[in-house]
């Protein structure tokens, strides 16, 4: 059979507005709405799910590129980055979304509050909330006052005031034009009362919390205001990190760990991100998402198989050499081979020789996959590399004949957090 080449498979993960697949090159306008939503399964298999998703506001003036990273079939979220900006957009509203204090903090030199007091009423302010004391003669109460930006933190798209009320609280919300939108008394207890700021709406908000006296003396209620971005969450890269810029998005790959838990983010020019997750207590799969942004150990592979390689019984031989920044082979690298079902074929310390390595697949599975993946792990010790820069490049052997592979890729070994090296190999199937 004539070997004719299938679409090439991309960066795993990768979603795009008008094709359900995943794509290495298409960069689009800030400004996106909708993306379609796909699905790739560890075997590179994408599908599509239905619906779409809607992405607000993508803050930047450049392009963007979209990622997606999946827990299974029914949870899954995007990574957009632009500009020196990375950008969650989460697929249950605000799991994800930022939830910080609007106009500033509750600080007691710069509050940002207007409040009036009745008899024998306290206030006081923290970080993160105000403390309504209202007295319990016939004119105490407190209320505090503040008008809102709703651009102020990346627009805010809702309001929550919500606290700990040991008594009936009132909750006024007013427009710009000064039209009441909410007017809700909240009941003894925890409650959150919040309001949806309208989609077209670049307007501030006045927002009035008013504590009335109760039967008991001190009664505490304690309250913040909190602006949300319900769409996604943005992470600017810290000091000392180097962010992608609007020209470096052609050349940024994901690729998924062999854990499932983390994705890593790979240019040619720069160390490895990382965006872990770890899907908490169920109630939403991303509550704890959150960025690593640290030099951090991970190689990218990719190697083409034609029919051709593999040997009448399945069998196919990598070879793998690894070099330090000198030129010279590094010496202490672990190499491990993992089998498609996580069958650990090999592990064994391979001190500056080449690496060949045959591994058998499943000949009906290998030729009627569109594609096949062998995991690598590289585990280093970091004190015989001492922090040298590790290249590594992989290569197929066919006939005795040395066919390169795709790319090559480097990393600063960690001489603290265990493990040096990390690689995964995707090969693309002829048919």
């Amino acid at each position: 059979m004539k070997a004719v080449l299938l679409q090439e498979s991309f960066a795993a993960g990768e979603i795009s507005p008008d094709y359900l697949g995943r794509f290495s090159d298409p960069i689009y306008k800030s400004g996106l709405k909708t993306c379609v939503n796909a699905i790739t399964s560890p075997r590179g298999i994408v599908t599509r799910r239905s619906g779409s998703r809607i992405v607000h506001n993508i803050r930047n003036t450049n392009e963007c590129k979209l990622f997606t990273f999946h827990y299974d079939r029914d949870e899954s979220f995007a990574v957009a980055i632009t500009d020196g900006l990375c950008t969650v957009i989460e697929p249950d509203a605000e799991a994800l979304g930022i939830d910080a204090i609007v106009n500033g903090e509750f600080n007691v030199t710069n509050i940002g509050w207007e409040h009036s007091l009745g008899t024998a009423s306290k206030i006081s302010y923290d970080n993160a909330y105000a403390e309504l004391i209202p007295g319990t003669d016939a004119g105490g109460f407190t209320e505090i006052t503040q008008i809102f930006t709703v651009l102020d933190i990346n627009r805010a798209q809702r309001v929550r005031i919500e606290g700990l009320f040991t008594g009936d609280v009132t909750v006024i919300v007013r427009d710009s034009l000064g039209v009441i939108v909410v007017d809700e008394i909240i009941a003894r207890g925890s409650k959150a009362v919040e309001y949806d700021v309208p989609e077209a709406s670049d307007t501030t908000l006045s927002i009035i919390i008013k504590a009335l006296p109760y039967d008991q003396p001190s009664r505490v209620y304690r309250v913040s205001v909190r602006g949300i971005n319900l769409a996604h969450g943005t992470w600017e890269s810290p000091a000392g990190v180097v962010p992608y810029k609007a020209n470096d998005l052609k050349k940024i790959h994901a690729t998924m760990s062999p854990s499932g838990k983390e994705m890593y983010f790979t240019h040619p020019d720069y160390p490895p991100h990382k965006l872990s997750y770890d899907v908490g207590s169920g109630y939403f799969a991303f509550t704890k998402v959150h960025f690593n942004w640290t030099l951090f150990d991970f190689l990218n592979i990719d190697l083409t198989v034609e029919e051709r390689d593999v040997e009448p019984d399945g069998a196919l031989t990598y070879r793998l050499n690894y070099f330090n920044s000198g030129g010279e082979k590094a010496t202490g690298v672990v190499v491990e081979f993992i089998a498609e079902a996580g069958t650990v074929i090999v592990d064994a310390s391979h001190d500056g020789v080449v690496v060949d390595q045959t591994v058998k697949w499943d000949i009906a599975e290998l030729i009627g996959s569109s594609s096949v993946v062998l995991t690598v792990n590289c585990k280093a010790d970091p004190l015989a590399l001492d922090k040298a820069v590790i290249d590594a490049t992989a290569s197929i052997l066919s006939e005795q004949q040395l066919i390169p592979a795709n790319s090559i890729a480097s990393t600063t070994v960690n001489t603290t957090d265990g493990p040096a090296l990390h690689a995964r190999l995707t090969p693309t199937l002829y048919e």
